[in-house]
């Protein structure tokens, strides 16, 4: 991570002259703070006047990454060297998700379930864990149990 922050802080100089410019470099650190999987379902759409808006697919992911903004707000900012973000805005936006196949989760070698097969309440539950790598294995269990519920 500190390989990206060193290299992100060298770009910034050239890259913070325009508007344009300052969101392609605030997109880059998006990707690298949210994780791989948060990112595909949380994309930044805008920046303007320190707001960056993500748009999400429906109220559920809002309502979590709006719980965890404070804590995504802190890590872009730290990222960036303290500066672009002030806020994060959420908007629901179906349609930019609905040519986007969901990204299917390993459980194991013969099992493969989709994020969107997982009830609504695990997603709820995941996205209050604070650490990835645990939130990645509660929701790759979960995966797993509905993957076995699933066979029989």
């Amino acid at each position: 991570m500190q390989d990206f922050n060193a290299t992100l802080s060298a770009m910034a100089g050239s890259f913070d002259k325009t508007a344009e410019g300052r969101f392609t470099l605030v997109s880059a650190c998006w990707k690298k703070v949210a994780g791989e999987m948060l990112s595909g379902r949380a994309i930044p759409a805008e920046l303007s006047d320190g707001v960056l808006e993500v748009i999400v697919a429906d109220q559920m992911w809002q309502r979590n990454l709006m719980s965890h903004s404070s804590e995504l707000l802190f890590k872009l900012n730290s990222s960036l060297g303290g500066r672009y973000v002030k806020q994060i805005r959420f908007e629901i936006r179906p349609k930019a998700f609905a040519d986007r196949p969901e990204k299917a989760m390993p459980v194991d070698n013969t099992a493969v379930v989709s994020i969107a097969d997982l009830p609504k309440s695990y997603l709820s539950a995941a996205g209050s864990i604070k650490s990835r790598s645990l939130r990645e294995q509660f929701l790759s269990a979960a995966a797993a149990s509905v993957s076995g519920n699933q066979k029989t």
